[in-house]
């Protein structure tokens, strides 16, 4: 009986972890999980938005998949390259302190419009 046929008859209890082309069969078996790892390649999101036309403005849902899962409510979040402020609005609507800062001016007035049409409190030090 093949791997393939012994999980289909354990009712898929079992999963496997690598399955190359060059092998007929899976690797390695491992108790099924009730908890999916979080990889660094995340397909299932858009990395970039262009709602301010900022050249390099991440997309909300990659910020609150970010903040969301390492962060807690009332945590500071520090973004010192901010660009056009997506951390920062994000953290805003999630509960957390942030703390933005860049060394583009651009990105600097681009922020601030973004965080102002927002309604947010922004003090400039």
């Amino acid at each position: 009986m093949s791997l393939q046929q012994y999980w289909e008859l354990t009712e898929r209890k079992l999963e496997f972890i690598r399955k190359r082309e060059s092998v007929k069969y899976p690797e390695y078996w491992i108790p099924a999980k009730t908890h999916k790892i979080l990889d660094n390649i995340w397909l299932d999101i858009e990395a970039y938005n262009y709602s301010t036309g900022y050249a390099t403005e991440k997309h909300n849902d990659l910020l609150e998949r970010i903040i969301g899962q390492f962060s807690k409510f009332n945590d500071l979040v520090a973004d010192f390259f901010c660009g056009s402020g997506t951390t920062l609005t994000v953290a805003q609507r999630l509960g957390r302190k942030w703390i933005g800062c860049d060394s583009s001016e651009v990105a600097i007035s681009v922020a601030k419009q973004r965080l102002l049409d927002a309604n947010y409190e922004l003090v400039k030090l």
